[in-house]
């Protein structure tokens, strides 16, 4: 297919569909760093991570990451979720400013929603793996449960 762009130029471009998935991860309590053993190739586009918690616990908090060479954040995703009433806690917009019970810093743009905070490597609240990461949660010490939901993109490989 060709397609007109710049000044009438003319390229050569595929389209191609990259449907919306969704994981559905459970999670229990965990201190130390968890590895789910779900690992994101390059190319994979992360649009947002929910979590949905089915047991609570007050003052509970669950931070969500990945691990791996080009992404290595345990709290990348989400930081300091609240996990203290049973349902979807809404994590705030994602802002440098405002640590905790928020979208972590591979999801973090400013607090005028177009920014992308400096030195993070993310566009606003999508995330391209660039290298292998696996996807790891942490919790507080307590006995909560639930599910992890990873809304993601897989761009075509040649």
């Amino acid at each position: 297919m060709s397609v007109l762009v710049d000044l009438g130029k003319k390229v050569d471009a595929d389209l191609f569909s990259a449907p919306l998935r969704v994981l559905k991860v459970p999670f229990s309590k965990s201190t130390s760093e968890y590895k789910t053993g779900i690992k994101f190739q390059a190319g994979v586009i992360i649009e947002d991570v929910r979590v949905k918690v089915t047991t609570a616990v007050a003052s509970s908090t669950i931070d969500v990451g990945l691990d791996g060479s080009t992404h290595n954040d345990p709290d990348g995703l989400i930081d300091g979720l609240s996990c203290a009433a049973a349902g979807w806690p809404n994590a705030s917009k994602p802002d440098a400013s405002s640590p905790g019970n928020n979208y972590g810093p591979m999801m973090e743009f400013g607090a005028d929603g177009k920014t992308v905070v400096a030195n993070v490597n993310a566009y606003p609240a999508k995330l391209l793996i660039r290298g292998e990461a696996e996807l790891t949660y942490t919790t507080s010490n307590h006995a909560v449960e639930g599910y992890i939901y990873v809304f993601l993109r897989l761009l075509e490989d040649d």
